[in-house]
């Protein structure tokens, strides 16, 4: 294609320069032999039927080419990996999962888990099934609140800055052994999930933990399992 363009460039600027009714041949510099070239390679290009625009669009149909050709060899590897580097990799998240659990350390006691040093943290046996609780919303449809009662104590005898909200911790109930609920978060002033406090020596802090909980499950209460868990150090708690 080059050596067409050249030629065609050289063909237009012979003709001009052997018209001139006569005149004698005129001498060009350097630089209008370039212009005439270039103008002349543009025309020759310009009616190509093979190339619509000149260099520019085999060169953009170069590039898609090759843009197609890492495509299709990516989209080959992907369809090539072995099914068995797959199933190796889920293999292993399950295991790291597995693994994650049975590191957890087990408990005995909510004062354990939540390890707020000279506090003790104890269920006083007492609960509520309330479905209009007082500050609090309506309970979804089905459902009602089921309100257990505990006491924080300041066993130490110093002032002692118990704040459980920074510990972040996760409770769940379940009744008569069956599914299990989370606490709901609510704005309690004694709502002992987001307790923050400095309690003096031997000062007694009476707080609430709220679930709500399907109606059935709360009619007739034979069992309570509690679970706190605050990171990796998780109590179950039966009650």
């Amino acid at each position: 294609m080059k050596g067409f363009m050249k030629k065609g460039a050289v063909i237009i600027a012979a003709g001009m320069l052997m018209t001139g009714c006569g005149d004698s041949l005129k001498v060009l510099t350097e630089s209008e032999e370039a212009m005439i070239v270039n103008y002349s390679a543009g025309t020759v290009a310009k009616f190509n039927k093979h190339q619509q625009d000149g260099l520019t669009v085999i060169a953009q149909k170069e590039d898609a080419e090759n843009d197609e050709d890492v495509t299709s060899q990516d989209e080959q590897k992907e369809e090539q990996q072995n099914p068995e580097d797959v199933q190796e990799e889920n293999t292993t998240a399950d295991t790291t999962q597995t693994e994650a659990n049975q590191t957890a350390q087990t408990v005995e006691s909510l004062s354990q888990v939540l390890g707020i040093p000279g506090v003790e943290i104890q269920y006083t046996g007492q609960y509520e099934v309330n479905s209009n609780y007082p500050q609090l919303n309506p309970p979804k449809e089905g459902y009602t609140y089921f309100v257990m009662n505990f006491t924080i104590t300041n066993t130490g005898t110093e002032n002692v800055d118990c704040n459980i909200t920074d510990k972040s911790p996760v409770f769940a109930v379940s009744l008569n052994g069956g599914s299990s609920y989370k606490n709901e978060f609510t704005i309690l002033p004694n709502d002992l999930y987001t307790y923050e406090e400095n309690l003096a020596p031997g000062v007694n802090a009476e707080t609430v933990l709220v679930f709500q909980v399907p109606e059935a499950d709360a009619a007739n209460i034979t069992s309570i399992q509690l679970q706190a868990q605050v990171n990796d150090v998780i109590a179950n708690i039966a009650l």
